[in-house]
């Protein structure tokens, strides 16, 4: 295996600021520091390597060979001529002798300390939940070798101690957990071709939520066999010290076995005796009752013949059989394990782009060439490999989680059928299955919200609203003030002006309003939970504020550039906490902004410069697919448009004219690859679009006189039957008719 170490010579400390020491070894030592250019990571452990320490131990050594012992002088002297002041005095030969060899050892340390700091910059390219990430290196201004990685709590020995201390031993489903995420941080360095030839508890830490991960690849070899005696005596394998025989990754499994010994007991001692002495002499050790789970494990893993031993994979497929895999942890662990891993492909997909960008833009001048057919064949295979990758995923799903049962069996040629699917042929058979009616003078029920067995109503002016139960039976009227309905863990949230109440106990006769439990800077017109905790708002005058039920005392607010009224917001991604939204609003078209988590409550706000479809009012937007997204915009009373939009690049894609008064709405298991269909609602009718050829097709009339009707509740059967409730209204001699309709229709 090739492996490339690239090192550039930068100032460390216009791009680090050092706190403090948190340990030492050999030339140098390790610290926290605070990363100035990204809040992201805003502290890392900085690890340096004295370079002229290095350098001046072997100099110093060199300089012995040929010093006079009467004049100290080291220039000049060749051992058989005298120095210009004095008579020459050379050293004994057997003092010469030894200076040559303490030379040699000093350069044989020096090649060590080089080859040690260059294992660990090379190290940057294991990408893996388990595996310390190092982010930066170089070689400083100030002669420093420095490696920048991922901060720890604590190391693996350490934490184990604290236990002992607190007596608060591991318990077997922690050692299973922890034991897991180390077989497959091993797993991913063995399969890329390492040895770690260092695997112990001080080269493990411990993250938030007990995330293991290996670390120091100071030791580690690029080869399939090596023969180096490295590693710490407590852990090392025996072919390690056997100076005629070569050895490969199983002393790593070696290794990990006495981890696992140290993990049940807290020690490395076997009635009073090292572990790993008598593991070589083949002694039976026992490990605590308590863990006896794991005896066979390790019976296996000191196995004296290395050949023997279990690899990574099949000691997964032993451990495994003892973890609780529906565990909260377990399950949290894995989908850990998954968006890492996802993420990591979708740097390599993002450098490949920039990438061919960069060789697009070079020899290719936008627009000047024809489109031609042959094109087509790679890119539909880029297509098809990433319709695969994406049904490989759902495979590994439960079975009741899956997004749509048909979607497994889709392959390339079905996501292409959409593509050339003629929806203008389809029968969607709709029919009214129940309906409420009611006629106000106040205006039109323009809000519906659904929350366990109760549907929730609201009116245009605010002044009340209704609860209705499935049957879409009047419950109860409340004398409410409604202009926006939320949902938040089984109540409902009052929104009006700058005032939020939240409705309780909807499943009782008599539900709760408790009035004002936040009160905002401006009016809100919209409101979107963006996690478990925290809210956000759009508010008049282009405000922005975030907010938690769960403190009270949290609040921060920011303003767009702008200043303008924000009606919409639509979530884009999330990516390690960096929040992408897309706002829209009052004539400033699409408004994309960053807000990253720096810490719990406090967050950052990035505004980018560039305007999409601006001067356009934006009233309802969708995700079409990754950076992509839908929105229906207007630019005078009369005239509606779906604009489609590439948010990463700023260019729009495509643009529909639609009735005046237009929401869109993603239908359920919406999916660009499997199932690309959107509800567009206008004025006269509910309609059904398919994003991957824009296609649009009447379902039924929907009459509403007013452009704020922008609710549409969907339900699915297995028989591809939906129903969505659909709010109609009827204006006459100044009175509304409102009607509630619960509607099925058969979809594609």
């Amino acid at each position: 295996m090739e492996n490339l170490v690239c090192l550039k010579i930068q100032e460390t400390y216009s791009k680090y600021r050092t706190l403090q020491k948190l340990g030492s070894g050999g030339q140098g030592g390790v610290y926290l520091a605070e990363d100035l250019r990204d809040p992201e990571q805003k502290f890392v452990a900085l690890k340096q390597q004295e370079l002229d320490e290095m350098v001046g131990m072997i100099k110093s050594s060199l300089l012995k060979q040929h010093q006079c012992l009467q004049c100290q002088l080291c220039t000049r002297c060749k051992h058989c001529q005298q120095c210009e002041s004095c008579t020459h005095h050379p050293q004994s030969i057997h003092q010469a002798q030894q200076n040559k060899e303490s030379a040699n050892e000093a350069k044989e340390m020096l090649s060590k300390e080089l080859l040690r700091f260059l294992r660990e910059i090379s190290s940057i390219q294991l990408k893996h939940l388990n595996i310390v990430e190092i982010y930066d290196s170089f070689l400083s201004t100030d002669n420093k070798f420095i490696i920048i990685s991922e901060l720890a709590e604590i190391d693996l020995q350490k934490f184990v101690e604290q236990r002992i201390q607190l007596k608060d031993m591991l318990t077997s489903q922690e050692i299973s957990i922890i034991f897991l995420q180390l077989l497959n941080g091993l797993e991913y360095i063995h399969d890329q071709g390492f040895i770690h030839r260092d695997i112990s508890p001080q080269n493990i830490l411990v993250f938030k939520d007990q995330i293991i991960k290996i670390c120091d690849f100071g030791l580690a070899s690029y080869s399939d066999i090596t023969n180096a005696k490295v590693g710490k005596q407590d852990y090392i394998a025996p072919e390690v010290n056997n100076s005629h025989q070569n050895y490969t990754k199983q002393i790593d499994i070696w290794s990990l076995g006495i981890t696992l010994y140290y993990l049940c007991t807290g020690s490395t001692l076997y009635e009073g005796k090292a572990v790993n002495s008598l593991a070589r002499d083949q002694k039976y050790i026992e490990l605590p009752q308590e863990h006896q789970q794991f005896q066979a494990i390790f019976d296996k893993m000191i196995l004296l013949d290395p050949y023997k031993r279990p690899t990574t994979t099949e000691l997964k497929e032993d451990l495994m059989k003892l973890i609780d895999e529906d565990s909260e942890f377990s399950q949290n662990y894995h989908t850990a394990l998954l968006g890492n891993q996802l993420n990591q492909y979708k740097l390599k997909i993002s450098k490949l782009e920039e990438e061919f960008e960069k060789q697009l833009k070079k020899n290719f001048k936008q627009g000047l060439y024809k489109y031609n057919s042959s094109w087509q064949e790679p890119w539909l295979g880029i297509s098809q490999e990433l319709d695969n990758f994406q049904l490989l995923i759902r495979s590994h799903m439960k079975e009741e989680e899956k997004i749509d049962p048909l979607s497994l069996t889709l392959t390339s040629s079905k996501v292409q059928q959409w593509n050339n699917f003629d929806l203008s042929k389809h029968e969607f058979n709709p029919k009214i299955n129940k309906k409420y009616q009611e006629i106000t003078k106040s205006g039109e029920f323009n809000k519906i919200l659904k929350v366990g067995d109760k549907y929730q109503t609201g009116h245009l002016n605010g002044r009340d609203c209704r609860i209705l139960d499935l049957n879409l039976q009047l419950v109860k009227k409340l004398d409410q003030i409604v202009g926006q309905l939320h949902e938040q863990n089984g109540h409902v949230l009052l929104c009006y002006e700058k005032s939020i109440s939240k409705l309780k106990d909807l499943e009782n006769q008599q539900p709760i309003v408790q009035k004002d439990v936040y009160q905002s800077t401006k009016p809100i017109y919209k409101i979107l939970k963006m996690n478990d905790d925290i809210f956000i708002t759009g508010q008049v005058n282009g405000y922005i504020e975030l907010f938690s039920f769960s403190n009270h005392q949290f609040k921060q607010t920011f303003e767009i550039k702008d200043k303008k009224s924000i009606w919409e917001i639509c979530l884009i991604e999330n990516i390690q906490d960096q929040y992408t939204f897309a706002f829209s609003g009052q004539r400033f078209g699409i408004l994309i902004v960053k807000i990253i988590m720096k810490s719990k409550y406090d967050f950052e706000f990035q505004e980018d410069p560039i305007k999409l479809i601006d001067n356009f009012y934006c009233y309802s937007m969708m995700i079409v697919k990754q950076n992509i997204i839908g929105g229906i915009f207007r630019k005078n009373l009369i005239q509606r448009y779906l604009k489609i939009l590439d948010v990463k690049y700023k260019v729009e894609l495509q643009s529909i004219d639609l009735s005046k008064g237009s929401f869109i709405y993603p239908v359920l298991n919406y999916d660009f690859t499997t199932y690309p269909f959107a509800f567009v609602k206008d004025e006269h009718s509910v309609s059904l679009i398919n994003m991957s050829n824009y296609q649009i097709v009447n379902v039924i009339k929907s009459n509403c006189s007013r452009s704020d009707n922008q609710q549409l509740i969907q339900e699915r059967s297995q028989d591809n039957t939906f129903r969505f409730i659909d709010i109609q209204l009827f204006e006459k001699d100044q009175k509304y008719q409102n009607e509630i309709r619960e509607i099925e229709i058969t979809m594609p």
